[in-house]
């Protein structure tokens, strides 16, 4: 039962009646909604539900295009009030930069790896 934006009750396992918000539930009994990983999002091309963005690239360049047109998203993702570009050339780079890195066998996952190996079972 929604009481106001962002709050709900919740009755906790032994019958008492409480207000949470969705950080405080989110805690008690685990996330709200299942969002995807990003691990291996550089090997899952074509992105978005109409296959429109060939490349980690255009996936950046179409939100861009939306902060720059949308207030509303642009403040939402955090850019400066009045600025004519959201996210610069050098930000957007940098995003794609980091998605690869998030490969299945990006240099994050083998050094968790030899990390475990080296601990053994």
């Amino acid at each position: 039962m929604a009481i106001l934006p962002g709050v709900r009750a919740f009755v906790t396992p032994d019958d008492h009646h409480e207000v949470l918000s969705h950080q405080e539930l989110a805690a008690t009994i685990g996330p709200l909604f299942k969002i995807p990983t990003l691990w291996g999002v550089a090997s899952t091309a074509p992105y978005f539900h109409d296959n429109s963005a060939k490349t980690l690239e255009e996936v950046v360049e179409q939100y861009n295009f939306l902060f720059e047109r949308e207030p509303a998203f642009a403040e939402a993702a955090g850019c400066p009030p009045g600025r004519a570009e959201c996210l610069s050339a050098s930000d957007r780079a940098d995003i794609v930069a980091y998605l690869r890195l998030l490969s299945f066998d990006g240099p994050g996952v083998r050094a968790a790896q030899a990390e475990a190996a080296l601990e053994g079972p």
